[in-house]
C-alpha cells in the first residue's frame, strides 16, 4: 500500500529549522541593537547636507574639499538621486565635482547580503527623470546591474536588473527611451531571466489600473519597435562544467557534463498569461509571438499558465486567438488535468465547453480528471471536489477507466488520495455506476483502499454495495489483513482499525485466510504490535500458522551503500546497515563542489554537511514494517523515518534514490 510519513517528517524538519533559523536572527537583531546603543553611527557631513536638500552648504563643502564619493550605506551621489525630493542643483554640483565616480556602487546592508546600485540605476527606480537626464549626459554606464554581494563573499556579487529594466517595469516611455537612445541594452537578462520587454508587460496583473495597463503597452511597444526579440526565452546564466571527476557511486544518470543553468525559459506571453494581462498579450500576439510555444522544463504553454493562475479571461482570450487546448507537458497533463489538479471549477467549466477532451489522463501516473480532483483536494476542499466529480461525470467522463497502475477513481474515493472517512464521493460513483470489485496491477481492490486507511464507514457502502471480502493482492492478502497489518500510524490517519476489523469478520470475511508468506490476519497484526486488533481477531477465533515463513529479505540490505539523490553531483549520500539492526548516515561533498570554494573554506563546507547529516539524524536501528524500511533515529527533528525499498541488480533503493554497494558491512 502507500504511504506519506516521509514527507511528513521533511515538513517537520522544515518547520523545525524556520523556528531555529527565526531565533536566530531575533537574538543576531538583539545584538545588532546594542551596537547602535553602544556607538554613534557616523554620517559624513555632505551626505547630511544632501538629506537636507541644503543647495549652498553642498557647494561650500565640495569647495572645502568634502570627499565627493563618501558613503553612508548609499553613495553621496545616490542619495542625492533616489528621491525626487533633493534639487537637480545639488545634482549638478556633485556631478561637476572633481574626482567624482558617476558609476560607484553603493551598499546597503540586508542581513546576508548587500544591496548594490549605481546613482543611475537608483534614479531610474525612483522616476527621477531630470537626474536620469544629467546622468546621462555625464557618461552614466547603462548596462551596469544592481547586485546582491553575500556577506560572506565567497562566489561574489549576484547581478540582478539593469537600468532598463527598472524603466522597463515602471512602464515609463520617457526613461525607457532615454536608455535606449544611450545603448541600453534591449536584451539583456536580468538573474531570474526575464528582458526588459518581459518587465514592460510580465508585471502587470489582470487588476491592474487601466492607467498602469497603458503605460505598460506603450512601453512594450517602444522596446518591440526598437527590437526587441518578442519570443526571447533565454536564461540568465549558463555554466559548463567540463570532465568532472564524479565520486565513486555516482549514478549512471549523471553526467558529466554537467549545465548549470540560471533563472529564466519563459517568454513574455508567458509572464502576460499567468498575470492575466490580457492587454499585454494583445500587443505581443499581434507582433507575431508564438501562442504555442513551451516553457523550458515542464513545457507548459501560455494556455497551461493560464490555467495554472485560474485567469478565467485570458483562458477565453487565448483560445480566441487559436491555443491548443489539448497540448500536453512534460508528463503528458493538459489544460484540463492542470485545472482539475487545482480544482479551478470554473476553468474546468471553461474548457469542456470549449471543446476539451473529459477522458484525457496523464500517461505517466494514468490519472484523469475524475481521479484528480480526488487526489488533490484537501480536507477543506471537500464541497468543491464533489462538485468536481459531479461536473466530469455530468460531461461524460468514463468512470471506471484504470490508469497506468489499474488504479480507478472509486479506488482513490475510497481511501488513497482522500483525507476524510467522509463516504460521499464513493457514494456519487457507486451511484453513476462504478465497478466495485475491480482490482489494479497489485490486485488491490477500492475495499482494500478504505481498509488501509481504516475508513470504516467507506468499507461497509463498499461491502453494500457488493464488495468481495475474500479478493486477493499480488502478496496473497484480503481486505480483512490489511487492516489487521495497519502499516500507517493508527492515531493519526483519521481511521478506526479495530471497528473497521470486527465490521469485516461480521460481514463473513474469513478470519484466518493466508497470503502468500502462509500469514494470517492475527498473525499480521501481531507482528505489527497493533494489540486492540489482536484482542478482536483472537475473541473471534483467529490463528497464525507455525508454516508461516520468515520474512528475510531485511538481509540484503546488510552493506554499505552510496549514491546522489535526484542526480545531484554535489551531494555523496552513504548508508551503513549491519546485521544487528542498526544504520548509520553520512552526507558528503563532492570534489566537485569543494572545487567551487577557495581551500580556505573546505572546512566550513566539510563541517556544514557533517552538520546536516546529524540534524536529520546519522544512525539508530532499523526495521521492516511491510514493504516499508523505519529508520530509528537520534535527531529531535526526525526520531523516526519512513522508506519504501527494495535491493535489486546490486542496488538499493530508497523512495526513488539508487544507492550502489560499496562495502558489505557484518
Amino acid at each position: 500500500m502507500r504511504i506519506s510519513q516521509e514527507m511528513f517528517q521533511i515538513y517537520n524538519e522544515g518547520i523545525m529549522k524556520k523556528i531555529l533559523a527565526a531565533a536566530m536572527l531575533l537574538f543576531s537583531t538583539l545584538l545588532c541593537c546594542q551596537n547602535v546603543f553602544a556607538e554613534k553611527v557616523f554620517v559624513p557631513e555632505l551626505i547630511e547636507a544632501v538629506w537636507r536638500n541644503d543647495v549652498p552648504q553642498v557647494e561650500l563643502l565640495i569647495k572645502q574639499g568634502a570627499n565627493v564619493n563618501a558613503k553612508h550605506q548609499d553613495t553621496v551621489l545616490v542619495e542625492a538621486v533616489r528621491t525626487n525630493r533633493v534639487s537637480p542643483e545639488i545634482v549638478k554640483l556633485l556631478l561637476n565635482a572633481k574626482g567624482i565616480d558617476i558609476n560607484k556602487y553603493s551598499t546597503r546592508p540586508m542581513g546576508a547580503y548587500s544591496w548594490s546600485r549605481t546613482p543611475l540605476i537608483a534614479a531610474v527606480e525612483a522616476g527621477n527623470v531630470e537626474a536620469v537626464k544629467l546622468l546621462l549626459a555625464k557618461g552614466a554606464k547603462v548596462n551596469l546591474t544592481d547586485q546582491h554581494v553575500p556577506t560572506v563573499d565567497i562566489v561574489g556579487p549576484n547581478p540582478l536588473n539593469s537600468a532598463l529594466m527598472y524603466a522597463a517595469g515602471q512602464g515609463s516611455v520617457e526613461l525607457t527611451e532615454m536608455l535606449l537612445n544611450k545603448g541600453a541594452d534591449i536584451e539583456q537578462i536580468s538573474s531570474n531571466g526575464m528582458t526588459p520587454l518581459m518587465f514592460a508587460v510580465g508585471t502587470v496583473g489582470d487588476e491592474a489600473p487601466a492607467i498602469v495597463k497603458e503605460n505598460a503597452v506603450k512601453t512594450a511597444a517602444l522596446l518591440l519597435d526598437r527590437g526587441a526579440k518578442v519570443d526571447n526565452c533565454a536564461f540568465s546564466s549558463t555554466i559548463r562544467f567540463m570532465k568532472v571527476d564524479l565520486p565513486k557511486g555516482t549514478p549512471s544518470t549523471v553526467n558529466p557534463n554537467l549545465i548549470v543553468r540560471g533563472g529564466g525559459g519563459t517568454s513574455a506571453l508567458m509572464y502576460t498569461a499567468m498575470n492575466g494581462f490580457i492587454e499585454g498579450a494583445k500587443l505581443l500576439l499581434d507582433r507575431g509571438a508564438k501562442i504555442e510555444l513551451q516553457i523550458y522544463g515542464n513545457k507548459w504553454t501560455p494556455l497551461m499558465m493560464a490555467v495554472n493562475a485560474n485567469k478565467i479571461a485570458m483562458v477565453n482570450y487565448l483560445l480566441d486567438c487559436g491555443a491548443n487546448i489539448e497540448a500536453v507537458d512534460t508528463v503528458g497533463s493538459n489544460s484540463l488535468l492542470i485545472a482539475s489538479n487545482a480544482l479551478f471549477y470554473d476553468i474546468a467549466l471553461t474548457l469542456l465547453k470549449r471543446g476539451a477532451n473529459v477522458n484525457a489522463f496523464t500517461p505517466t501516473n494514468g490519472a484523469n480528471a475524475l481521479m484528480n480532483v480526488i487526489n488533490f483536494a484537501r480536507k477543506d476542499q471537500e464541497k468543491e471536489s464533489i462538485r468536481m466529480m459531479n461536473l466530469f461525470i455530468d460531461n461524460g467522463i468514463n468512470i471506471n477507466f484504470q490508469g497506468a497502475q489499474g488504479d480507478t477513481a472509486l479506488m482513490y474515493a475510497s481511501g488513497w488520495g482522500v483525507v476524510t472517512k467522509n463516504p460521499e464521493r464513493a457514494r456519487i460513483l457507486l451511484d453513476k455506476g462504478a465497478k466495485v470489485n475491480l482490482q489494479n496491477k497489485k490486485g488491490e481492490t477500492a475495499l482494500m483502499m478504505a481498509a488501509y486507511r481504516g475508513h470504516v464507514e467507506t468499507a461497509k457502502l463498499l461491502i453494500d454495495r457488493g464488495a468481495n471480502l475474500e479478493l486477493k493482492d499480488a502478496n496473497g492478502r484480503t481486505a480483512l489483513m490489511t487492516a489487521s497489518a495497519a502499516t500507517i500510524d493508527l492515531k493519526s490517519n483519521n481511521g478506526d482499525f479495530p471497528v473497521l476489523v470486527k465490521l469485516l469478520l461480521d460481514k463473513g470475511a474469513n478470519i484466518n485466510a493466508k497470503d502468500k508468506n502462509n500469514s494470517t490476519a492475527l498473525s499480521l497484526a501481531t507482528k505489527n504490535g497493533h494489540k486492540k486488533i489482536v484482542a478482536v481477531l483472537t475473541a473471534k477465533g483467529g490463528t497464525t500458522d507455525a508454516s508461516e515463513k520468515k520474512d528475510e529479505s531485511g538481509k540484503a540490505i546488510v552493506g554499505i551503500w552510496e549514491g546522489m539523490q535526484n542526480s545531484n553531483p554535489y551531494d555523496l549520500h552513504r548508508f551503513t546497515f549491519k546485521s544487528d539492526n542498526t544504520w548509520a548516515y553520512e552526507i558528503k561533498a563532492t570534489p566537485m563542489l569543494l572545487k567551487q570554494f577557495p581551500k580556505s573554506q573546505h572546512k566550513v563546507v566539510i563541517d556544514s554537511y557533517k552538520d546536516r547529516a546529524k540534524q536529520q539524524g546519522d544512525k539508530g536501528t532499523y526495521s521492516f514494517r511491510e514493504q516499508w524500511l523505519i529508520l530509528k533515529t537520534n535527531s529531535f527533528f526526525s526520531p523516526e523515518r519512513v522508506f519504501g525499498w527494495k535491493v535489486e541488480k546490486g542496488k538499493l533503493n530508497l523512495n526513488g534514490t539508487e544507492f550502489i554497494l560499496s562495502k558489505v558491512s557484518k
